[in-house]
This record gives C-alpha cells, sequence and structure tokens, in this order.
C-alpha cells in the first residue's frame, strides 16, 4: 500500500490522529488532515494478460 497527500503530493505515511473509524491521519510535512481512505493511492495492475493463439 502506497501513500499519497493530495495537498503537496507527499509519498511518506501520514500520522494517525485518531484510531476510532473512519481514521483520521495528518501528513508529516504539509499538516493536512483529512480521513486515511483519501491518502491512499491506488494500485493498479502492473501486469496484463497475454493471450497466445495456437
Amino acid at each position: 500500500m502506497q501513500y499519497y497527500c493530495p495537498n503537496c503530493t507527499s509519498m511518506k505515511k501520514p500520522k494517525i490522529i485518531r484510531y476510532f473509524p473512519p481514521i483520521t491521519v495528518r501528513c508529516s510535512d504539509c499538516g493536512y488532515i483529512n480521513f486515511e481512505i483519501k491518502f491512499i493511492k491506488d494500485e493498479k495492475t502492473k501486469y496484463t494478460s497475454i493471450q497466445y493463439s495456437y
């Protein structure tokens, strides 16, 4: 899982402020506060399947 700050584009893991759902975090660089879901970068598939025709 990778983190990405939508405010300052920092890739550092944010600090957790509140553990109760939804988890609230703060960016360690700029101080931007939001839910942890907003900081998680969507991982896209790196590999594609190749179809062989015989």
